[in-house]
């Protein structure tokens, strides 16, 4: 009786763990949207993309468990530094059925994915304060379906690039600075230091930079000072030669530019940051608010300085700032 009692018991278990994983097999992949500004697609696809922050991003959700093909698809798509197909892509990926959608630093971006859903989780990259922006209600609250990582591009923060830069050169009297028209607007004509006279130099595209350098030439500018966005950041080849071509000292607002040859950067880790996008990614696949989900810091600013660079301009890098940097020799 007992045998027989055994062997329907396990017969049972036979036919009731074939169901369970058959279950499990049929759970729903989750779907990411993940969407650059200026990165080639190229550089962003695969389990290691080339480009850093894709990465890292990648990286950080299969060290959570996300592993794709497993139970997530990442659905990748880059603006291609063209704004206007940015309400294209965050429509499609609307209509596909993502469950959030991830965000590099680009206003385009935000605004066409702010246009297109109400209620599809979203995670931004802000290079400037969502809150004086608008975007969100709070930093500890954010409201709505958005929030992210911010404060990468504060005035406090520019402040302080702006005063190393005239440290480092200190014969710098008019900086170019290179940004967006709200990026003008938000940092003032005082956001250089004492003794020097900011030059705003708006780029919002990557043909405009051609019109950026010659204006840059005519008003006789000392200086430049590229801001932090994802156009600037995916062009910032271009400012990098022109500076060397004109010897002129800028300041970047990411450790690649400096890595590539620019002068000297102050700046947040990107790839630290897309990893703890990684991270918010997970909390709301996981059921949280967004709404609910605090807009998260940077913790570390790094001082970047590129010593042949500086010697190349005949610069001299004060001890205290080399103290403080990471010199790149």
């Amino acid at each position: 009786m007992r045998r027989r009692s055994f062997l329907v018991t396990s017969l049972g278990v036979g036919i009731i763990w074939p169901m369970a994983a058959a279950g499990q097999q049929r759970e729903r992949l989750r779907v990411v949207g993940f969407v650059f500004a200026a990165t080639p697609l190229s550089e962003m696809t695969g389990p290691d993309p080339i480009s850093p922050q894709a990465r890292a991003f990648v990286h950080g959700l299969r060290d959570l468990g996300w592993v794709e093909g497993l139970n997530l698809v990442i659905e990748r798509r880059t603006m291609d530094a063209d704004p206007e197909r940015a309400p294209a892509i965050l429509t499609e990926l609307v209509d596909r059925g993502v469950d959030v959608i991830v965000l590099s630093s680009s206003p385009p971006l935000l605004e066409a994915a702010r246009k297109a859903t109400a209620t599809v989780p979203l995670i931004a990259n802000f290079y400037q304060d969502a809150v004086t922006l608008g975007l969100v209600a709070s930093l500890a609250r954010p409201g709505g379906n958005l929030t992210g990582i911010g404060g990468i591009n504060t005035p406090e923060l520019v402040g302080k690039r702006l005063q190393m830069l005239k440290e480092l050169a200190p014969r710098t009297t008019r900086i170019a600075f290179i940004g967006t028209k709200q990026e003008q607007e938000l940092h003032g004509p005082d956001a250089g230091p004492a003794g020097t006279r900011r030059v705003p130099i708006i780029v919002e595209q990557p043909h405009e930079f051609a019109d950026a350098f010659a204006t840059i030439l005519r008003e006789r500018a000392d200086a430049i000072h590229l801001q932090g966005n994802a156009v600037h950041y995916g062009y910032r080849g271009l400012v990098i030669a022109f500076a060397a071509a004109h010897g002129l000292p800028a300041s970047y607002g990411y450790r690649q530019a400096v890595e590539e040859g620019g002068l000297m950067a102050y700046a947040p880790s990107l790839p630290g940051i897309w990893r703890k996008m990684a991270g918010q990614v997970d909390r709301v696949l996981r059921g949280a608010n967004p709404g609910e989900m605090p807009v998260e810091l940077p913790d570390r600013f790094d001082l970047v300085i590129n010593r042949k660079t500086a010697q190349a301009l005949d610069l001299t890098i004060p001890p205290v700032l080399e103290a403080m940097a990471e010199v790149i020799e």
